[in-house]
């Protein structure tokens, strides 16, 4: 048996990851998001595959402004995979997205990752 390294418990919607948690089934979906039907498609087939926690792409706005509808209707928990823009993801914590992933080799700018950053702690 592989012996786990202890951990803090974060909550991806109602998913615990950490701790004593089991492991979590994780994907992303492959659609372009601001197509809402096909993105809600793929997500429910993958959740009816098994999968907890789904990402999805917001490198656009139009992206970023499908999210509230794709957050609602998901049966799972939906992160943000943002690129780019902090634009962006302030626009997917407007969402109510469950949470948000920077890519970090093409968001750079260390004041707008702090900003970034604070307001997602606020939104906790």
């Amino acid at each position: 048996m592989i012996k786990r390294r202890k951990t803090r418990p974060v909550y991806v919607g109602d998913v615990k990851i950490g701790d004593d948690a089991p492991v979590v089934v994780q994907s992303m979906t492959d659609t372009k998001t601001h197509n809402i039907k096909e993105t809600l498609k793929q997500i429910n087939r993958l959740y009816e595959a098994g999968c907890e926690i789904v990402r999805v792409a917001a490198p656009t706005e139009k992206d970023a402004r499908a999210l509230p509808e794709i957050v609602k209707n998901s049966p799972i928990p939906v992160i943000a995979d943002i690129h780019f823009s902090p634009r962006i993801a302030f626009l997917a914590l407007e969402s109510g997205i469950h949470g948000i992933r920077l890519n970090p080799g093409n968001i750079n700018d260390e004041g707008k990752i702090k900003e970034i950053l604070q307001e997602c702690k606020r939104r906790i």
